[in-house]
């Protein structure tokens, strides 16, 4: 069903929408990356469609927290879709990964669980 969906969706545009790009990147690095025979998946925040039904605070998490099945460390994950760059203030183009205010808070989730955050 996954496939068809998508296909749907490659065909009426939806997927140009930001939030479903971000989700099948969120996907990929769930699935491809951090595959489950290396890490569990400790904690996943809610999707975009959900959190706009009911905001649940801890989606201010990293999206994805893992333990290495070798070595047990946990770490989070928060994965960041861009499509492209764009022009600053100045004329340069840059890639922005994330607002300041959230490092800051990835700062601080690092602070409060003593796991580090990452950065896909």
């Amino acid at each position: 069903m996954g496939f068809l969906k998508e296909r749907l969706e490659d065909i009426t545009s939806i997927n140009d929408r930001p939030e479903i790009k971000g989700s099948r990147f969120e996907k990929f690095v769930s699935e491809k990356i951090f595959k489950d025979i290396l890490f569990d998946l400790v904690e996943m925040t809610r999707d975009f469609y959900s959190n706009s039904e009911r905001f649940e605070e801890r989606s201010m998490n990293p999206d994805f927290l893992f333990r290495d099945k070798r070595t047990k460390e946990e770490f989070w994950i928060e994965a960041k879709y861009r499509s492209g760059l764009f022009r600053n203030e100045k004329g340069q183009l840059v890639c922005e990964i994330c607002k300041s205010g959230q490092l800051n808070r990835y700062k601080e989730v690092e602070k409060s669980t003593g796991k580090k955050v990452y950065i896909a």
